[in-house]
């Protein structure tokens, strides 16, 4: 499976219109194009920055579905007012889903790049340190994915509360240090945000 992370900034005024187009128009245009299995939208209400992930069943399918991006993200930035801003993709090395996506939940996004001829190894690195997250009160989700060829890593949790987010810091930091250091990565950036649209029809379970 593979993902195309798209971000940009809404205007504050504009919040509450943003989320509505997501059930009402972008989650069903994409969710019918061929190869699609799943959308998300993430937003930091404070800042008006948005994250939209789309999943896709194959690299085949992400790369078709690129002009259908751009027009949707273009339609949203002429109504809405976005500042349009970088997309990545990444292909899914780990997928640990205790219990099925759904809309207002909280999210930490870990994103960092490390030397392409080490992602494999911090992959693993992830996949040994993951029962140490397991266990953590409200934890949902974590999903993994990397781009082989800059380097580029991605690491999301899924948290059922705020507060189950910030108090899951403290045990998930030494896994991130890990990771960090065997992918000889910068520093990494983190982030959070409220799952405010999520059409993701996967099961529990890992993948």
């Amino acid at each position: 499976m593979h993902v195309r992370i798209g971000r940009s900034t809404v205007p504050l005024e504009n919040i509450e219109r943003a989320i509505a187009t997501f059930p009402d128009r972008i989650g069903p245009t994409i969710r019918k194009h061929p190869g699609n299995v799943g959308v998300a939208a993430l937003l930091d209400r404070p800042t008006g920055k948005v994250v939209v992930v789309t999943y896709w069943d194959s690299e085949q399918s992400l790369k078709a579905s690129e002009q259908l991006v751009q027009e949707t993200r273009s339609k949203a930035a002429a109504e809405l007012g976005l500042k349009l801003g970088d997309i990545d993709t990444y292909e899914v090395t780990l997928q640990e889903r205790a219990q099925a996506p759904k809309s207002g939940t909280f999210v930490r996004i870990n994103t960092g790049q490390g030397s392409p001829d080490q992602i494999d190894a911090a992959t693993r690195e992830l996949r040994q340190g993951l029962s140490e997250v397991l266990t953590l009160k409200g934890f949902r989700a974590l999903i993994a994915g990397v781009n082989k060829s800059n380097g580029k890593f991605i690491i999301s949790s899924v948290w059922d509360t705020v507060a189950d987010r910030e108090a899951s810091e403290k045990a998930v930091a030494s896994l991130r240090q890990r990771v960090t250091d065997t992918a000889k990565s910068a520093p990494i950036q983190i982030e959070k945000y409220e799952a405010v649209y999520v059409d993701i029809p996967v099961r529990a379970g890992v993948s």
